[in-house]
């Protein structure tokens, strides 16, 4: 591209294992005063020197005013241009950054990489033929670009336009065998035309070239037990689990496992969930489950108690939590437990009863039965507490 330099000098390096955003902004208002400091001259390649560095720190704002400064310096400029419309899409201002783009696209149409800054812009704005003919031209510019083509496979495959689908996916590994993305998205296609051995060789290959390539060892496992061919189905995702761990894949293993009863694989495919995937609770409390069916008390409580504080209304995870004092005869904590579990829950009338049963057991008939008769007061309709 012609006028300002894609190699602008950047002011300060950024640092890759900055993730926060007030962190990154710290950063982005630090690039600003070295600029102010060291004045350098007013130019279009200073302004999109300081534009770049924001726009890596993630100050999209302040990256657009310098890229419009660096503009009124240099207007015949692509490259400013299309960052312009990469700042603004990234602002989801779609309409104002296809108008950037296109105007880069005016200025030197021979570039790939403004045309599929184009076609995924027209995605967003799901201007589908404006999508197909951006991707195609970048295409021609660049027959090995990868991502045009999955995305034209992909706006193809939307459009059930199956045929020319293939057609892109056969083109590009004529010339890149060995791109497992396409692969996958061949498979995808073979799929849903019912057209099970293409799929499934597809996906296999792709799974070749890309152990643990979670969403091709998915879509084969599902292909395997369209087929009946579950031990199969099972066995990709364990190798795939194996060579790259994934949240779903591991999810539905574990599931699997529970269901015939492996506890131990069950367990320590879920460990493995939980470190992928923290914010899923229902993962932690699957692995307190399998420690109170394993009578491992101490493990049990350690886990129910910590989504106990991420949860509180949690009825279930008090439910069980007043379950696993109860086996340790840890009764006043149980009878606390047991309390918390309300009304609303299917498990209210069990929470009670067990509460029922601990007074007993500790020789307060009074307090057990008073306790029955409140539960059947707020419940009358329930069999279970009469």
């Amino acid at each position: 591209m012609g006028g300002v330099s894609a190699c602008a000098p950047m002011l300060v390096e950024p640092d890759p294992q900055v993730q926060d955003p007030e962190a990154q902004s710290d950063l982005s208002a630090r690039v600003q005063q070295l600029w102010e400091a060291q004045r350098p001259a007013d130019s279009a390649e200073t302004h999109f020197a300081l534009a770049e560095a924001h726009a890596r720190y993630g100050d999209t704002d302040r990256a657009i005013e310098e890229y419009t400064l660096a503009l009124t310096y240099d207007a015949s400029s692509p490259l400013i241009f299309a960052k312009l419309a990469e700042e603004y899409a990234k602002k989801n201002q779609f309409t104002l950054a296809m108008d950037y783009a296109e105007k880069a696209r005016a200025l030197d149409p021979k570039q790939r990489e403004v045309w599929s800054l184009i076609g995924n812009i027209a995605l967003q704005l799901n201007q589908w033929k404006e999508a197909e003919t951006a991707f195609l031209r970048a295409l021609q510019m660049e027959p090995d670009h990868e991502e045009s083509a999955a995305l034209l496979i992909q706006i193809y495959s939307e459009t059930s336009a199956f045929k020319k689908a293939d057609q892109i996916g056969s083109a590009f590994l004529k010339r890149t065998p060995e791109s497992p993305l396409i692969l996958y998205l061949l498979g995808r296609i073979s799929e849903t035309q019912n057209r099970f051995d293409s799929a499934v060789k597809h996906y296999s290959k792709a799974l070749i070239l890309r152990p643990g390539f979670s969403a091709a060892a998915l879509s084969l496992a599902g292909v395997y037990d369209a087929l009946g061919k579950s031990v199969a189905a099972k066995t990709v995702l364990e190798r795939s689990f194996e060579a790259n761990p994934d949240a779903k894949i591991g999810t539905f293993l574990a599931n699997d496992y529970l269901k015939h009863q492996q506890m131990d694989q069950a367990l320590s495919t879920l460990k493995t969930v939980a470190l992928l995937d923290p914010e899923d609770l229902s993962v932690g409390l699957k692995i307190g489950l399998i420690h109170v069916h394993q009578q491992r008390w101490d493990e049990a409580e350690k886990v129910l108690k910590g989504l106990a504080t991420k949860v509180p209304e949690s009825d279930k995870i008090h439910f069980y939590l007043g379950s696993v004092y109860r086996e340790q005869k840890r009764y006043q904590e149980a009878l606390i437990a047991f309390e918390n579990v309300k009304k609303e829950s299917q498990l209210f009338e069990d929470a009670r009863l067990f509460q029922t049963q601990i007074y007993r057991v500790q020789g307060k008939e009074d307090v057990a039965q008073s306790t029955l008769e409140r539960a059947i007061a707020s419940m009358p309709e329930s069999p279970l507490l009469r």
